[in-house]
């Protein structure tokens, strides 16, 4: 079964499919922030020199800080007088020797990767919305909280649902358990689980969750132990196909 899901996106990001495209698992479908956090100057050629010859020349030094229109190299002679200052504002990443080069990365500067945990194709773009079509079965939910996951599904029968019942078992898997108590919670997170799914929560706590009908649960106990995508903030989960 196909599904089409929506990938919402920054509106300050660069996208970087199109349209058709085959996106595979973890694949990056846009970028927010500059690509690139560094600049390299090549102050052998600038300042005329061997590039073994440049730290001579340097004002300052690795890891220092550098301010945009700072002074960063100068070389003084009789006659000429040759200076370079730093394009931005940053810090001294390297200085190579070989190469005759300085770099400086970039000062506040983050580059942000959109991705998604499956495999799927382009069907649509928008400004801000990229839809997504996957080989899988959508289940709508009541309410959700907490961050996308993508793992096994891991159903807790009713008579093993207390909280002396489970272990380590549930360690990076989603849990379908009919019903979860903050203390229950409490204990999925700290033995690594990575969500619940459920038929009702206690509002406490930001452990990814999703709440859904009796007939989405029943439907749910049927994929035990398939793959499935949490999606809290888009109130859906969906069982992936292999």
């Amino acid at each position: 079964m196909k599904t089409v899901v929506k990938i919402f996106l920054n509106n300050s990001g660069k996208i970087l499919v199109d349209v058709g495209d085959e996106i595979e698992k973890g694949g990056a479908v846009s970028i927010i922030g500059e690509e690139s956090n560094e600049v390299e100057i090549n102050l052998s050629e600038i300042l005329k020199v061997k590039t073994g010859d440049i730290f001579k020349f340097l004002k300052k030094r690795p890891t220092e800080k550098v301010s945009e229109g700072e002074l960063l190299a100068e070389k003084k002679s009789l006659v000429t007088l040759l200076s370079v200052r730093s394009p931005i504002s940053g810090n001294i990443k390297e200085v190579d020797l070989k190469k005759g080069t300085v770099t400086i990365i970039k000062e506040g500067k983050q580059t942000i990767k959109v991705t998604v945990p499956v495999k799927g194709r382009v069907k649509s773009i928008e400004k801000n919305l990229l839809e997504l079509e996957i080989k899988g079965e959508r289940i709508s939910a009541l309410k959700g909280k907490g961050e996308s996951q993508v793992a096994k599904l891991m159903r807790i029968p009713d008579e093993k649902s207390s909280f002396f019942d489970f272990g380590i078992e549930v360690e990076n898997r989603l849990v379908l358990i009919k019903k979860v108590t903050a203390e229950l919670m409490a204990k999925l997170d700290t033995l690594d689980a990575l969500g619940v799914i459920t038929l009702g929560a206690d509002e406490e706590g930001n452990f990814p969750c999703l709440v859904i009908s009796d007939d989405s649960y029943k439907e749910l106990a049927k994929a035990d132990g398939k793959s499935v995508w949490l999606r809290p903030a888009e109130k859906e989960v969906i069982i992936l196909e292999d």
